[in-house]
């Protein structure tokens, strides 16, 4: 978490859940008998129907959030890893727990170059008429969902417009982001 204190009305990036709007800060007890405490109230914006309670005293579940980067910053990143890749796991399992430890930290550079991987190993195994392994597509689409959400808020464009402009950005070629 940067050093800016969260506060009600401000977005922020909630681990996989993606783009949360805080929607209130409330003490209160979640079950009976149970001591109150400060909550941070998070709205998902691509599910608004659901909600997140997230204790403000909880550094693990804390170190999950952050602000929504700013337009430079999102330049910034896209600029530094321009060029920048990462090489395929051919281990199932330890690719698994690679792809999960990167969603888990929410590393916008880091899933940058995953997502890349991804699609260059989906393009490898379309030349010969094979597929990716259901693991992999899903932790791929987390990523996409990450990415573009927050690069959408910071750049102040669309969903559909975030492909485009880090393919541009990163020479990522015709693959979907």
């Amino acid at each position: 978490m940067c050093a800016k204190k969260i506060g009600k009305g401000d977005r922020v990036i909630y681990g996989t859940n993606g783009l949360c709007f805080i929607e209130d800060i409330k003490t209160m007890s979640l079950s009976h008998g149970s001591e109150e405490r400060d909550y941070y109230v998070l709205r998902p914006e691509a599910s608004p129907g659901s909600v997140f309670y997230v204790p403000c005293d909880n550094k693990a579940l804390l170190s999950k959030m952050h602000f929504v980067m700013s337009k430079d910053e999102t330049e910034s990143l896209l600029s530094s890893a321009r060029g920048k890749k990462m090489d395929w796991i051919d281990d199932k399992n330890e690719r698994a727990l690679c792809f999960r430890e990167i969603l888990a930290s929410g590393e916008q550079e880091d899933l940058l170059m995953m997502i890349r991987c991804i699609f260059l190993r989906r393009e490898e195994l379309r030349a010969n008429r094979k597929r990716l392994s259901g693991a992999d597509e899903a932790a791929l689409h987390t990523a996409e969902k990450m990415i573009r959400e927050e690069f959408a808020c910071s750049l102040d464009i669309s969903s559909e417009e975030v492909g485009p402009y880090i393919r541009e950005m990163l020479d990522y070629g015709e693959e979907e982001i």
